[in-house]
């Protein structure tokens, strides 16, 4: 289950003295806090939550916050929920107080397998740090996803690719709007695979849908 934000959202303004005071005004974190707009990510998961039934939902932007922490600093898991627990410049990144208990790491890992498809986690990191190249928060012209390099310059796109990117277009506006549907896709050819793999892997996902 779903709340909405306002249920959710922590307030961080008593302790807001506590933060000025610890966190440099330069810092990166700070800075991706004061200037990125996080709202995109509820509106995008909602639909992968019941609206009116099972136990409360611990809230999509702060774990997304927590999954872009580990892109970010590339860290396990494990030893990125153990250092949020005592990093407080983690904390007012993720608008929690500074005594709040941080989540057990397993739940991290099931939310990024079960709550957010690999498509739209993507389309996620790469807004994310699309706006920190707009602010000039990150100054590299690279943006890293899952293993891959993705230029921020225009290249030519071979036809596999396109091809290759009008599917996962496909896939996207699935789990966005039809979720359940998803449960049909067929297996996804590698990254490695040619032209004719991907005219044959295109055809099955129509012809599943």
């Amino acid at each position: 289950m779903l709340k909405d934000n306002s249920q959710l959202k922590l307030s961080v303004s008593p302790y807001q003295g506590i933060y000025d005071a610890i966190i440099p005004s330069n810092h990166l974190l700070r800075k991706m806090k004061e200037n990125i707009d996080f709202s995109f990510v509820n509106p995008m998961l909602r639909k992968q939550y019941c609206e009116n039934f099972g136990r409360p939902a611990k809230e999509p932007e702060m774990m997304f916050k927590l999954l872009f922490l580990k892109k970010l600093y590339d860290l396990s898991d494990e030893i990125l929920i153990s250092s949020a627990q005592t990093d407080m410049a983690y904390k007012f990144f993720l608008d929690l107080e500074p005594e709040a208990k941080m989540i057990d790491p397993g739940l991290l890992t099931k939310f990024r397998k079960t709550r957010i498809a690999e498509d739209i986690l993507e389309d996620m990191l790469k807004e994310t740090i699309q706006q920190s190249l707009d602010k000039g928060l990150i100054k590299s012209g690279t943006i890293i996803v899952d293993s891959t390099h993705t230029n921020a310059s225009v290249r030519a796109k071979s036809p596999t690719q396109i091809l290759r990117d009008m599917s996962k277009q496909l896939r996207k506006e699935i789990y966005k709007n039809a979720f359940e549907l998803s449960e049909k896709f067929p297996k996804r050819p590698s990254l490695e695979a040619g032209l004719e793999e991907e005219i044959a892997y295109t055809k099955e996902l129509y012809q599943a849908l």
